[in-house]
């Protein structure tokens, strides 16, 4: 049975500003419910003081909080900082995120080709065609590994949107879907 904390748990004079939830069986005990309880607050109060390392330029806390992010381990309140951890994750595996540019469509195209589907390519040229430019890419040593497009279906909308297989897992996927939102946020959505 999943058992919600109150909203401000106090804990030795600790009070949590949002709810943490745990997970414990029908025969748990109350020692064992309250040392589930007390992991899940030091695994928060563990994130919070990162969070906090990190908002203050702490290129290792960035780094860490960026993997936390990248493997879906934990968000941020914090969504710039979270971006900003993503971005330094990928750029600590080589890779980059960068708009695709003009003279890189065929070689995007493809590329969606080859991994994704036709109907994908056709996306992509309406992205591209766009001013600025609707298409995203992540590159790692120079190769295309990944892309998100937004605005071609409807304004406001984000996709296509794939990582080659290979580098599924890895925060290439989210990093590209962050930085699309962010490029939306700039255009006014």
């Amino acid at each position: 049975m999943k058992t919600p904390l109150l909203s401000c748990l106090v804990l030795s004079g600790l009070a949590l500003a949002k709810p943490i939830e745990v997970q414990v069986s029908a025969d748990t005990t109350p020692e064992q419910a309250a040392n589930v309880v007390m992991q899940a607050v030091l695994q928060d109060m563990r994130y919070k003081n990162l969070e906090k390392q990190a908002a203050e330029g702490d290129k290792a806390a960035i780094s860490a909080l960026g993997l936390l992010v990248a493997t879906g381990k934990h968000l941020p309140e914090n969504q710039a900082l979270a971006c900003r951890c993503l971005r330094a994750a990928a750029e600590e595996q080589g890779i980059t995120i960068r708009t695709c540019n003009p003279f890189e469509a065929h070689i995007l195209e493809e590329w969606v080709g080859r991994h994704f589907s036709a109907r994908w390519v056709s996306e992509c040229r309406i992205a591209m065609s766009h001013q600025p430019i609707g298409c995203l890419i992540a590159t790692k040593e120079s190769r295309i590994i990944g892309f998100a497009c937004y605005d071609v279906t409807a304004r406001g909308f984000i996709g296509p949107m794939g990582v080659a297989e290979e580098a599924r897992g890895t925060g290439v996927g989210r990093a590209l879907l962050v930085s699309a939102l962010e490029r939306m946020r700039y255009l006014g959505y």
